[in-house]
């Protein structure tokens, strides 16, 4: 049977769409994908005997963060609408250690800042996060791997959209 192929994370990347010659990624620790969740409503009968949760048409808020040392240049926007891009690095482990580009294009607010306790004989370390994410667009190795849009009322994984005739049912 044949296995599914082992890909390995090796490097990340955080920078602004408007400054894609500035990384980071020699000081970056951690880059945190947003985890998609489809919202759920429970129904519980009264006189049934099982509550359900019915997933809806909608994904919960997409939230990226990332971890790095204190980096003055993000709180320049601070709070602000911005566009970023996530990169990182997969390597497919089982065929030929081929190198695989993951980008994604958040557009949202970095709305967040955490300092790490540390003392000076750690490194110090501090949490980002994003916040009001109106579109994220996510690709593998140069295919769509993710892509919602609020305006555009989108929402495809792997180039297929999730809700395939809400919007013509909706009349929009």
């Amino acid at each position: 049977m044949p296995q599914r192929p082992l890909l390995v994370l090796e490097g990340v990347d955080i920078r602004r769409v408007s400054a894609t010659g500035e990384s980071r990624a020699n000081i970056i620790t951690k880059m945190t994908v947003p985890p998609l969740r489809k919202k759920t409503v429970a129904h519980d009968p009264g006189g049934g005997n099982l509550e359900v949760n019915y997933a809806l048409r909608r994904i919960e808020a997409l939230e990226p963060a990332f971890a790095a040392p204190l980096d003055i240049s993000l709180f320049d926007g601070f709070g602000e609408i911005d566009q970023w891009i996530m990169a990182g690095v997969y390597r497919d482990a089982d065929n030929g250690n081929v190198p695989l580009a993951f980008r994604a294009i958040v557009t949202g607010v970095l709305n967040a800042w955490e300092p790490a306790e540390t003392d000076p004989a750690e490194f110090h370390s501090c949490n980002y996060m994003f916040a009001e994410v109106t579109d994220y667009e996510a690709t593998l190795d140069g295919r769509e791997f993710i892509y919602v849009s609020r305006s555009e009322r989108a929402t495809r994984y792997l180039g297929k959209e999730y809700f395939p005739g809400f919007n013509r049912a909706l009349g929009v």
